[in-house]
C-alpha cells in the first residue's frame, strides 16, 4: 500500500517530455544528477500540491531573482519548486541535499531555511510516499493507527527521523 517507489522510473513516467531537450548547462551550476536529468529533459511537475518542481526556464528565473536579492542565499541554494502559497524547496549546491523555506519566516537567511538531509532522489521518494497518502484520503480511507505507522515507518526508511522533519502534518 504505502511503499517507497524506485526512482527513477516511476517518478519520470509522470512527467512529460520537454518538446526540445536542453543540451547546454552553462546556466546551471553542478547539482544532484538526476535533479539535472529531470530539469533538462522535462516539464514542471506537480506531484503533490506541496511538491511542485520548476521546469527549466522557471529554476532560472528564479534563481536569478535570488541571485540578484539575496546573493550570499544564493551561494549555497539553488530554488528547484514550490510547496504551496510562497514556500520554497531548494537544492543545497555543496552536498545537494534538499531544503525547505517557509515564506512565513521572512525574508531569505540562512536560519530560516530547514535540511531534510535527502538528496534529490530521495525527495522524490518522500513526494510519492505523500502522493499515495493523499490518494487513501481522497478516496476517504480512515487511517488507523496501524496505517499511520506504517507511512511513518516508510518516510523514516528514507532517512530517520525524516516524518518529523517533513515540515507539512497530514496527521
Amino acid at each position: 500500500m504505502l511503499k517507497s517507489k524506485l526512482f527513477p522510473e516511476d517518478f519520470f513516467n509522470i512527467c512529460i517530455k520537454r518538446k526540445v531537450e536542453i543540451k547546454k548547462l552553462d546556466k546551471l551550476p553542478k547539482l544532484d544528477n538526476n535533479y539535472l536529468l529531470f530539469i533538462t529533459k522535462y516539464q514542471e511537475v506537480e506531484i503533490i500540491p506541496d511538491i511542485s518542481l520548476f521546469n527549466y526556464e522557471e529554476a532560472l528565473n528564479e534563481n536569478r531573482y535570488l541571485e540578484s536579492h539575496y546573493p550570499k542565499i544564493s551561494r549555497c541554494f539553488w530554488s528547484i519548486g514550490q510547496a504551496g502559497q510562497g514556500d520554497g524547496w531548494f537544492l543545497n549546491k555543496i552536498d545537494n541535499t534538499i531544503f525547505y523555506y517557509n515564506h512565513d519566516t521572512g525574508e531569505y537567511t540562512k536560519s530560516g531555511f530547514t535540511n531534510l538531509g535527502i538528496d534529490f532522489s530521495q525527495f522524490i521518494q518522500l513526494a510519492f510516499l505523500y502522493r499515495d497518502l493523499e490518494h487513501l484520503l481522497d478516496e476517504g480511507e480512515t487511517l488507523t493507527d496501524n496505517v499511520k505507522a506504517e507511512f511513518i515507518n516508510s518516510v523514516n526508511s528514507i532517512s530517520n527521523n525524516l516524518f518529523n522533519i517533513y515540515p507539512f502534518k497530514y496527521f
